[in-house]
């Protein structure tokens, strides 16, 4: 039709035009674009055939559709006939590649063929398909049956042919009578088979209609029997899961990902005492809330919460404690249902489980009378801290102690007396050591005693005179009020033995001699010892006799400005100017005041003195000095300590900013937010606070940011090899530098070489003491040494 159009009239051709291989037709406009785009998109359209099917293709077909492809792509070389139409002087040379196409599809169909599988037969297909399929006409007579469904009901082909629909139905009801009519979906019905046993189906009736009248229907059936045997099945799995959950002894509670409750037990809501009805919610953040508000620690537990739920896979097992004091057995585990993570608990009530074994275990330690540890657990603890001091170079106290007469007072007064002795004297004895310390009753009228950390051996006098004063109190029993006395004998880790045996005998020993002496007294294992508790003995008693007869005198000792050379500051220190030794210095009697808390009324008296003699100072005319007074780690700890102060202020009547309280580094940082703490209502009454010592306990300089201090003295022990050893030196710079950062005024301690005060200035220091400048003097000596520097650098 084309090729009859173009040479049979001018539509489609317009001129003739004459190239040097000949004559070509020249197209109008309106073919010059239609020839393009039909032949474009026809390209396009197979194009997009090959990309869908390609992909999925295999094998030999995957190569046909290759080879179609490339010759394709031959066959659209032939465009280049469509050029000289457009006048561009090519030579059409198109029919050549079209030839080259056609062979290449010739070569691929003979290669690979070009074969369409055949389509089933509708019968066959149907004849494969596994559920029942009925077609009745518009009287409900079937009239076609597929194999399963003549499986199914028993008949044959012929015989189901031309029955009644209803005829194969059981009805549900007796006046159920009417045919199916209608759409129908997924209804289940019972089929009567052609033996008569019934079979369960689900049907779908769907009418056909042919010019808006029903002419017959489709009815199709599945077997119910496999999905009924499965839902019995199920039905008993669940009934034997629930019957089991209920039946345990555990609580159980199950948990959806997405925090939803699954299921649970009654045991679990009779555990926790939660109603029924509360479970219904299934909201997990309400049943935590119900749950934690019983608990003694419930923080702990949402924090195992959140861990599990970050690892769904992980186990975990705890013990929950109860505010009524119920402890629960707490176990929980991560599964998975339908690919989403799961997570179970289960809940056991172990309350008297753990009281029977915390019981048998008390039996197995302690002593069923006292309740104290027994010999067993005793040895086991002495193993340990012998162990530890062995470490830590530390020295472990053993006393053995023995009820003086005990047997004479079970004889007379009877079992139940001696008894009850035997118990207030148990207490007694722990009245008097600290929480760190182990007191065992070893057997019969015998405790023991375990002191680890012990400063020096002599303290464990101490405590034996600390026990001795308090048992000899009488003690009531029922109407006998009896007179008590112990033994003790004192052994001491390593001085008087470094193994659990000989240390015991030796105490055992010493034990003996003390009964020896006259019973109600201690002895010590060595005669060194002995000497020296005598002699700290008897400074305590001189001392105490010394506060009363005013022989304590303070000297004081000057602080210097490193930059101006002027005493800003002067230093209380206490000494004892003791009629019988002559003057004591502080380092000598102020560890035993400090251990027989005489030190909180000598610290005392040391500050009211101190604050006396600044007012003196002031009055005579001397400029504005830093009265520095140190404060023990026993009055630090006395929570009235700022009403001391403020009383020591108020009655000299001296400005509170000039009075600067010393405290020993290793005494701030044992507990730096206690010390923060204590020094905050210091600072409140006015007066400055530094730290002294800093550095001899390797402290962390950070921690100087964060306490409310105004100054930082650095150890003596610092100084003292600053010229020699480059640690040393460096430690210092850093303590210098970040105090000044931290705006801090920074200061030295003994001070006594050239070196070491050039040292001291050339690195930003701005105070120091030391004998380099002058020792501590009396008040006298230290108002003319003031008024002699000011007149040096007045004159300067």
């Amino acid at each position: 039709l084309i090729a009859v159009l173009a040479v049979t009239t001018g539509y489609l051709i317009s001129d003739v035009r004459r190239f040097w291989w000949g004559f070509y037709p020249t197209y109008n406009i309106a073919t010059r674009v239609l020839y393009p785009l039909f032949f474009g998109s026809l390209l396009v359209a197979v194009v997009i055939e090959i990309v869908r099917a390609y992909p999925s293709s295999k094998g030999s077909e995957r190569d046909r559709i290759r080879m179609f492809t490339i010759a394709m792509g031959i066959g659209c070389i032939a465009a280049i006939d469509f050029l000289p139409a457009y006048g561009v002087a090519v030579y059409p040379f198109g029919w050549a590649a079209l030839l080259a196409a056609t062979a290449m599809a010739i070569y691929t169909i003979r290669k690979y063929g070009l074969a369409i599988p055949p389509a089933l037969p509708a019968t066959e297909i149907i004849s494969t398909m596994r559920d029942l399929l009925l077609v009745s006409d518009r009287d409900g007579r079937i009239r076609f049956a597929n194999n399963a469904a003549c499986a199914f009901l028993g008949y044959s082909r012929e015989d189901i042919i031309g029955l009644q629909l209803e005829d194969l139905l059981v009805p549900a009801d007796r006046d159920e009578t009417a045919p199916l009519q209608g759409w129908v979906r997924d209804r289940e019905y019972v089929f009567r088979t052609k033996m008569g046993q019934p079979i369960e189906l689900t049907l779908s009736h769907s009418p056909i209609t042919r010019q808006g009248e029903i002419s017959g229907a489709v009815i199709i059936g599945r077997d119910l029997r496999e999905r009924k045997r499965y839902e019995w099945e199920a039905r008993r799995a669940v009934t034997l899961l629930q019957s089991t959950l209920e039946s345990t002894a555990d609580g159980i509670l199950v948990i959806g990902h997405d925090g939803r409750v699954l299921t649970w037990n009654q045991r679990f809501v009779d555990i926790w005492g939660i109603p029924a009805e509360f479970m219904e919610h299934d909201e997990q953040h309400d049943l935590i809330g119900q749950l934690v508000g019983q608990l003694v620690d419930p923080a702990e537990f949402l924090n195992s919460l959140a861990e599990l739920y970050e690892h769904p896979e992980v186990e975990s097992m705890h013990v929950l404690e109860f505010k009524d004091g119920r402890r629960l057995e707490q176990y929980s585990i991560g599964r998975y249902l339908d690919d989403e993570p799961i997570r179970v608990w289960s809940f056991r009530d172990v309350t008297a489980r753990l009281e029977a074994e915390e019981q048998i275990e008390s039996l197995a330690y302690h002593d069923a009378l006292t309740h104290l540890p027994n010999r067993r657990l005793f040895v086991e603890r002495l193993e340990m801290n012998l162990m530890a001091a062995k470490r830590g170079r530390e020295n472990v106290g053993v006393l053995f102690i023995d009820l003086d007469r005990f047997k004479a007072i079970n004889d007379t007064l009877g079992h139940d007396v001696a008894d009850a002795l035997l118990v207030e004297i148990a207490q007694r004895l722990k009245s008097c050591v600290r929480q760190t310390d182990t007191v065992a009753r070893y057997g019969g009228d015998e405790f023991t005693v375990i002191l680890p950390d012990l400063h020096q051996p002599e303290d464990a006098a101490q405590v034996a005179e600390k026990i001795l004063e308090r048992v000899v109190e009488p003690v009531a029993a029922g109407a006998t009020s009896i007179e008590a006395s112990v033994s003790i004998g004192i052994a001491v880790y390593p001085h008087d033995g470094t193994d659990i045996n000989t240390l015991l005998r030796n105490a055992d020993d010493a034990m003996y001699r003390a009964k020896q002496a006259g019973r109600n007294n201690y002895q010590l294992c060595t005669e060194q010892m002995k000497t020296r508790a005598l002699e700290r003995s008897s400074m305590q008693s001189r001392l105490r006799k010394a506060m009363d007869a005013e022989e304590l005198v303070l000297a004081y000792q000057p602080q210097v400005s490193l930059t101006s050379g002027l005493i800003v500051g002067a230093e209380a220190i206490i000494r004892w100017n003791d009629a019988e030794h002559g003057m004591i210095e502080a380092r000598d009697f102020i560890p035993v005041a400090e251990e027989t808390r005489l030190i909180v009324p000598l610290g005392e008296w040391a500050l009211f003195a101190a604050c006396r003699q600044l007012r003196q100072w002031t009055d005579a005319g001397l400029p504005a000095l830093r009265m520095a007074v140190n404060i023990s780690a026993r009055q630090f700890q006395q929570r009235n300590l700022d009403s001391v102060i403020r009383r020591a202020v108020d009655d000299s009547r001296i400005d509170p900013a000039r009075l600067e309280l010393e405290i020993r580094e290793t005494t701030a940082m044992r507990d730096i937010d206690l010390t923060i703490e204590l020094l905050k209502p210091l600072r409140d009454v006015g007066v400055t606070i530094a730290i002294d010592d800093f550095g001899s306990s390797y402290s962390s300089l950070g921690s100087l940011r964060v306490l409310p201090i105004n100054a930082v003295k650095m150890d003596r022990g610092l100084l003292a090899n600053v010229a020699t050893t480059e640690a040393d030196a460096s430690i210092m710079a850093a303590v210098i530098g970040v105090s000044r950062r931290l705006r801090l005024r920074i200061a030295a301690d003994g001070v006594e070489t050239r070196e070491q005060f050039d040292f001291l200035k050339d690195h930003g220091c701005q105070e120091a003491q030391g004998s380099y400048f002058s020792a501590a003097v009396d008040p006298e000596s230290f108002t003319l040494l003031t008024a002699s520097r000011e007149r040096t650098h007045s004159s300067a």
